[in-house]
């Protein structure tokens, strides 16, 4: 149904939030959110990733909107 690399970027965005955030603050941000938009349509500003959803900015992490990279992003660092 999708090209693979939507489930690549998909993995990997959830890898470098889990890298970035921790175990502890995504595994919480998911259960509430989750929680909270139960068999809902979820709004896209209700995003756990808006702005003030995170502990500090992400806002430099994601693309801008409209462009489509090529090639699959680096992977942030360790904390």
């Amino acid at each position: 149904m999708f090209d693979d690399r939507v489930h690549q970027r998909g993995a990997l965005t959830l890898h470098a939030l889990r890298t970035v955030l921790g175990d502890d603050t995504l595994f919480a941000v998911l259960r509430e959110w989750t929680a909270t938009y139960r068999h809902a349509t979820v709004p896209p500003r209700s995003s756990p990733l808006s702005p003030g959803a995170a502990p500090r900015s992400l806002s430099t992490r994601r693309s801008p909107p409209g462009s489509t990279p090529r090639a699959l992003p680096e992977l942030p660092g360790p904390r």
